[in-house]
């Protein structure tokens, strides 16, 4: 048995055309997400709907292309977090992953 979920996800964004402000809407899915319904000592696993969400959701946002740095495992290189902390000015934990922004210390 199995918990089945579908994911769709919509953005929007406010385009100026001339004196016009327009809303644009988009939406993308809906993309299937599934996990197991029972677990191993065939009991009901309460987290089985949380577990199809996720599912789903990292399914349809691959599918766009967010995060893709993360699948491709481009986080294991050193070198591309030391660019991205340089272009964004922050420290990247290497063990943990933690972000931190760096202080600008503002002379005159």
């Amino acid at each position: 048995m199995v918990c089945i979920c579908e994911v769709s996800i919509q953005w929007s964004e406010q385009v100026v055309e001339g004196r016009k402000s327009i809303r644009r809407t988009y939406t993308y899915g809906p993309v299937p997400g599934c996990a197991t319904l029972l677990k191993e000592n065939n009991r009901v696993d309460e987290d089985a709907p949380k577990k199809a969400m996720t599912d789903g959701m990292t399914k349809a946002f691959s599918h766009l292309g967010l995060s893709a740095d993360v699948f491709m495992g481009a986080f294991d290189n050193i070198k591309y977090l030391s660019k991205l902390e340089e272009k964004y000015n922050v420290v990247i934990d290497k063990k943990s992953g933690v972000v931190t922004p760096v202080k600008k210390v503002i002379s005159k």
